[in-house]
């Protein structure tokens, strides 16, 4: 839609007369609204909320394009086919610390699949933001400013969903034994690595995260949920995955702060792997990476 379309629906919602009532409420957040309104408006004016984010995380030292969806922030009128956009701005605020707000620099709007029915609709917004580094390993909520239809003054939504930023290790290193031979599909490694959590991340819990780990071009996933915890605080996986036909890996705290990881797999397609190394592992949003001189075999 073009914006002297936009425009121009603006200019109608603000002037369209029907079923006048008084509505007063509470219009809190994060010190964008001022703590109590009372209007007249001329249609129900019912709460909006953010319903989903996606994706759930990302890297804070580049843009993040987002899905956002909000309910009750479109109107359609089926008469004559208009809809009116009654959401008007977005923002992310820092689930830690209610100052720390994130302007999206771009955004669109994109009515759901199967709309629309007569009265309110979800809206859905696709925002760009750029967090910075600085917020790297933080969790944001989102926000977006909306109006009543058939007035001017504006609330904001009710906030839902959440977005994690991925959360660098304080340091990584590794060594890694690589035995390729043929037939393709057959090659073997065996990996040790020893990481720090950053300060500011939030911990790790192979029992409910993703693990990745990468070696060159090859990488394999072990899904949330796959994991074992033993008595002595390691987590354990064992088993077929992917196209390994065996995959044993070892997670375990180290008493001086940090973890160790052990990875033993088979039925690898290594071929063409050479020095130097690159290697990572991701658990959850928390990840880092090195590169090594391996041995291969």
């Amino acid at each position: 839609m073009s914006n002297a379309k936009n425009h121009l629906i603006t200019a109608i919602v603000l002037v369209i007369l029907i079923s006048p009532l008084v509505l007063t409420g509470s219009l809190t957040g994060y010190g964008r609204v001022a703590a109590s309104v009372s209007f007249t408006q001329t249609v129900g004016c019912p709460d909006k909320v953010v319903t989903s984010v996606s994706p759930a995380t990302g890297n804070a030292s580049t843009p993040q394009a987002l899905d956002i969806v909000v309910s009750n922030a479109a109107y359609f009128f089926s008469n004559n086919g208009e809809v009116f956009f009654l959401a008007t701005d977005i923002f992310a605020v820092d689930s830690a610390d209610a100052s720390n707000v994130i302007e999206a620099t771009t955004f669109s709007r994109e009515l759901m699949p199967g709309c629309c029915v007569d009265g309110f609709n979800p809206l859905k917004y696709r925002a760009t933001f750029n967090f910075g580094s600085a917020n790297a390993c933080k969790t944001f909520k989102f926000f977006v400013t909306t109006m009543c239809l058939g007035t001017s003054v504006t609330g904001q939504s009710e906030p839902g969903g959440s977005f994690t930023l991925d959360c660098p290790f304080a340091a990584l290193s590794a060594r890694a034994r690589i035995d390729t031979r043929p037939p393709t599909n057959d090659d073997t490694f065996d990996v040790r690595e020893t990481f720090i959590l950053a300060p500011a991340s939030n911990g790790i819990d192979p029992l409910t995260e993703d693990v990745t780990l990468q070696l060159g071009s090859f990488s394999i996933t072990i899904p949330s949920g796959s994991f074992a915890k033993a008595r002595n605080g390691r987590w354990d996986f064992a088993g077929e995955i992917g196209d390994l036909s065996f995959l044993d890996v070892q997670i375990r705290p180290l008493s001086g702060g940090g973890f160790d990881l052990r990875a033993k797999g088979a039925g690898a397609n290594l071929d063409g792997t050479v020095n130097p190394l690159p290697v990572k592992l991701a658990i959850g949003n928390d990840y880092g990476s090195t590169t090594i001189t391996a041995v291969i075999r």
